[in-house]
């Protein structure tokens, strides 16, 4: 291959002589293979654009191959085909798009070029040449000068259409049908020379009794229409039009009315262009008259099936231009406005209401729409001069007794707001308020859920509608407590509009404090509500406007926490971990000067222990969260401080903790708390004091080394008391997270390792791994500002898995091989799986042994990675069947710790192991997992239920 490499090479850069070119050429087709292809192919590649003489090499060199293919001994190859130019030729062909070779020099040979390649291919059936002469032969349209031989070229396509070929069973080359065809369709659309013999072809085509052929020549015309333009489409417009019309009201498939469908969009596209604006709606009314006719009396049976044939057949062509647009609305929107009045029932009605919103559909894809992509055009929808009517039918509808037509009408209300240009500021304001009325009021589930989708896509194009309208008039109705939960559902939705969040949240969270002196439940409540508006109302929001109103706003729900507190009212748990998260939310989208003050207020509040400023809160007002001898009630309140000071900026923190003294007492309070929460928070603040470190590395060193050495290591002791040894393993796991993710982590790992073959603590220490692998969604992460290495995550993976596999292995306690177990799966579960992949077979026999550990988290991990292992490496499974299936058999039971997520998990793996592995290797276990699985089918949980019949039916 070196040699032909170097003969290749050779030719294409010296300089250049006929009889050395001639020699050459003997010498690379003496042995010609695949690597010969290749080799030409890749020295095409790398020759010097500069070089003016390429083109008139490589056109030497291929018509020298064109000549002498039949005298050449080839091979079939494995893609290229037999005929061993056509790669050349094509890479020859394509270089005039990156400017590597003579242009002119190239079309110059067109004369030699084209006869040889029609010459070559005529008659051809191998697919794989055809797929290269395909591709080959579109360039060439583009390339050559192909003017004098448009008709042998195109009998040359003709010849194979339409293609019928059946690749064989397990074909190497993958090889489809529908990609010969499509390959056949571009060609014969390739260029417009073809129209004045391609069309009356097709046409003839198209009164085919076969439905293939038929298919084959509508997709053919819908490529080639856009190419050959509106005047070789005219001679036969009608023709082609009325069989298209044929099959969309009467084809025996979907695949083929969309086919015919797309055709008519297509066709009447083509129509608008190519002709002048004074004479353009001629051709296309008189080539339209007859299907309008044709769906216009269809539709006189609204809820006929031809009715809904006929408005996909109007949508389509409407859609397509502003000519066909005019003359269908303007003979369609009046019969069915008349439809309407003259229907007997309701079921008409609704119909027609349908095919109405179809054609509005198709103006709002021609014209522009609201909520999509802005079309820029000069023209205005003709249903222009219908908006009245349309305004009041579709109206009437939505304010009805009947279900359906309700949901029509609102449905049309919304195509008409969303459509550009089409409805006024008044308008839209009308449409609004009908919507909020039915989300509030109506009885089915369906059309409230329906409506407030529409006033939630409304206020992402419109939102000061919704604002002025929807948001008082849902105000309104909070003043009726049995209406109150869901009114703030609503405001809640529609509150995830980034536009109308601002809007929203001042009210929700003005329910809120009065609920947390009233009612514990409904506040809890409230904060969810706060929270789901929250999750979609910032995720696109880059900041928050007027600052100091929020600022103003967390100021008084925190004073609200301390004031439950201090009544003997506090918030639940769960309702402080909702105000924390949306808390630090908040705060991450506010400047650093707003931060600065938010902070100032939180160490004010919740410690109290800064200097007063003016305008702070007084004594009386805040309580020390932190403090040992604090109330449980106020120590729980230590979350929402943690979610505003470890949220903030590294410069806003640096202002208010000038010394290490403040995070030492944090980490001191830490491991002296007897409060599970407190702990954490004063974790959590020292962790995230130590990842915004803003001075020199050797002063952090100093932080951590007097925070081991005079906190940590003497807790974890023997000599110290169990809760304080436990305590010192999560400060210290919170610390090392902190450090980890920086992606240059200063605390080794060997004190929590150690911790895990300590039966006291060791389970802290297991624990401590689901801290530091996992992700905290207020803290520590790449949108709370710290310092955050994306690859962290494997660095831990390779740093610790050696040590957790051997304390696994060389452990005899099952306590401590259970503690390794569980640090193990906390380490799996949180790290990407490409990280670990590559070990599945290692670890494999320590993920069947978790199965067995009662943690949740612990067996869902395990599942979980069992399944990833039966796919990618199933015989590491088919060696521990023995163990895995009475595993997850007993993960099935209803057993205390297999909570629903556990047993549904485990249904489902033991149903992939009939897929993943061979009957023979599941045969011995099939009367076991059927009885055992009896039980199972009496599970009271559906999901569960049912999974187990699938995988008894699998058996």
């Amino acid at each position: 291959m070196s040699t032909i490499a170097s003969n290749a090479r050779d030719f294409l850069t010296l300089q250049y002589n006929d009889d050395y070119a001639q020699a050459i050429i003997e010498h690379i087709l003496t042995d010609w293979n695949d690597e010969t292809i290749s080799s030409i192919v890749d020295e095409l590649n790398k020759v010097d654009s500069s070089d003016s003489t390429i083109g008139r090499k490589v056109v030497y060199l291929v018509n020298e191959m064109i000549s002498r293919y039949e005298e050449l001994n080839i091979p079939n190859t494995r893609t290229e085909g037999k005929y061993p130019f056509l790669p050349v030729f094509g890479e020859m062909l394509q270089r005039p798009d990156t400017q590597k070779f003579d242009f002119e020099a190239l079309v110059s040979q067109s004369d030699e070029l084209i006869p040889q390649f029609i010459q070559a291919m005529d008659g051809e059936k191998d697919p794989r040449n055809l797929l290269i002469a395909f591709k080959i032969f579109k360039l060439m349209t583009r390339v050559l000068d192909i003017s004098k031989y448009i008709e042998d070229l195109f009998e040359l396509l003709w010849c194979y259409f339409p293609i019928t070929f059946k690749p064989p069973p397990g074909d190497p080359y993958a090889i489809t049908s529908e990609e010969l065809k499509q390959h056949l369709r571009e060609c014969i659309a390739a260029t417009p020379y073809f129209a004045k013999f391609a069309m009356p072809s097709l046409q003839e085509k198209l009164e085919n009794p076969s439905d293939v052929v038929k298919k084959e020549a509508i997709a053919t015309i819908t490529v080639c229409a856009p190419v050959y333009g509106a005047h070789a489409l005219l001679p036969g417009i009608t023709e082609i039009l009325s069989v298209l019309s044929t099959q969309i009201f009467y084809a025996k498939d979907n695949a083929m009315q969309s086919l015919a469908l797309s055709g008519i969009h297509v066709i009447t596209a083509t129509l608008a262009t190519g002709i002048s604006i004074a004479a353009i709606s001629d051709p296309i009314q008189r080539s339209l008259d007859p299907l309008i006719d044709e769906c216009i009396m269809a539709m006189k049976q609204p809820e006929h099936k031809n009715a809904r044939s006929a408005i996909a057949l109007l949508r389509s062509a409407a859609s397509a231009s502003d000519p066909a647009c005019t003359s269908i609305v303007e003979r369609a929107v009046p019969s069915l406005l008349s439809s309407y009045r003259n229907a007997y029932n309701d079921s008409e009605r609704i119909a027609v209401l349908e095919l109405i919103i179809e054609i509005m559909e198709a103006s709002r894809t021609l014209y522009g729409s609201m909520d999509g992509q802005k079309v820029d055009r000069d023209f205005m929808t003709p249903l222009l001069s219908f908006k009245e009517p349309l305004l009041d039918l579709y109206s009437n509808a939505a304010e009805s007794t009947t279900d359906l037509l309700q949901y029509k009408g609102c449905h049309g209300l919304y195509v008409m707001v969303a459509s550009r240009h089409f409805l006024n500021e008044g308008q839209t304001s009308g449409v609004v308020k009908i919507l909020t009325k039915i989300s509030c009021d109506s009885h089915l589930s369906l059309l409230r859920e329906n409506a407030l989708a529409s006033l939630r896509k409304i206020g992402l194009f419109c939102p000061s509608s919704v604002i002025n309208i929807a948001i008082p008039l849902l105000l309104s109705r909070l003043q009726f407590k049995d209406q109150k939960q869901d009114i703030l559902g609503l405001l809640s939705q529609l509150g995830g509009v980034p536009a109308i969040y601002d809007v929203i949240i001042p009210t929700l969270s003005e329910e809120f404090m009065q609920a947390c002196v009233q009612d514990q439940k409904y506040a809890d409540f409230v904060m969810k509500k706060i929270v789901q508006a929250t999750e979609a109302g910032l995720q696109n929001k880059k900041e928050l406007g007027e600052e100091h109103q929020w600022a103003e706003m967390i100021r008084k729900i925190l004073l609200s926490t301390v004031h439950c507190c201090q009544n003997e009212a506090p918030l639940s748990a769960n309702t402080l971990d909702l105000l924390a998260y949306w808390v630090a939310n908040v705060v991450r989208k506010l400047s650093s000067s707003t931060q600065v003050i938010l902070a100032q207020l939180a160490f004010d509040i919740y410690i109290g222990n800064l200097s007063a400023q003016e305008g702070s809160v007084t004594s009386q007002q805040h309580v020390n969260v932190l403090a040992s001898n604090t109330s449980d009630d106020v120590s729980s309140l230590s979350v929402v401080f943690v979610a505003i000071v470890c949220n903030c900026r590294k410069e806003v923190m640096s202002q208010h903790i000038t010394s290490m003294k403040i995070p030492l007492s944090w980490i001191r309070a830490g491991i002296e708390s007897t409060h599970a929460v407190r702990l954490t928070s004063c974790a959590q603040l020292a962790a995230v004091y130590a990842n915004q470190w803003t001075k020199d590395a050797s002063t952090l060193n100093q932080f951590l080394n007097e925070a081991l050495i005079t906190y940590i290591q003497p807790a974890l002791n023997d000599v110290a008391s169990r809760d304080q040894r436990k305590n010192a393993v999560v400060v210290l796991a919170w610390l090392t997270k902190a450090m980890v993710i920086t992606g240059k982590p200063a605390l080794s790992f060997d004190h929590i390792i150690n911790a895990l073959q300590n039966e006291d603590i060791g389970h802290e220490a297991a624990i401590a791994f689901k801290v530091i692998a996992g992700e905290s969604d207020i803290l520590l992460n790449k949108q709370s500002f710290a310092k955050y290495s994306i690859l962290y995550k494997q660095r831990l993976y390779n740093t610790v898995i050696h040590g957790l596999i051997k304390g696994i292995n060389e452990q005899s306690s099952d306590i401590i091989q259970q503690n390794h177990l569980i640090a193990l799966c906390h380490i799996l579960g949180n790290v990407p799986k490409q990280v670990y992949i590559a070990n599945l077979t290692t670890l494999f026999p320590f993920l069947v042994q978790s199965l067995r550990i009662p943690q949740t988290f612990v067996k869902l991990t395990a599942i979980h990675l069992v399944v990833l292992t039966l796919d990618q490496l199933p015989l590491v499974v088919k060696q521990h069947i023995q163990s895995i299936i009475p595993s997850l058999l007993e993960l099935c039971r209803t057993y205390p710790g297999n909570t629903i997520a556990v047993r549904v998990d485990a249904l489902d793996c033991l149903g992939r192991l009939t897929d993943g592995l061979q009957a023979p290797v599941l045969m011995p276990f099939t009367s076991t997992v059927i009885k055992s699985l009896s039980y199972v089918v009496d599970d009271r949980k559906r999901v569960s239920n049912v999974g187990a019949i699938n995988t008894v039916m699998y058996c």
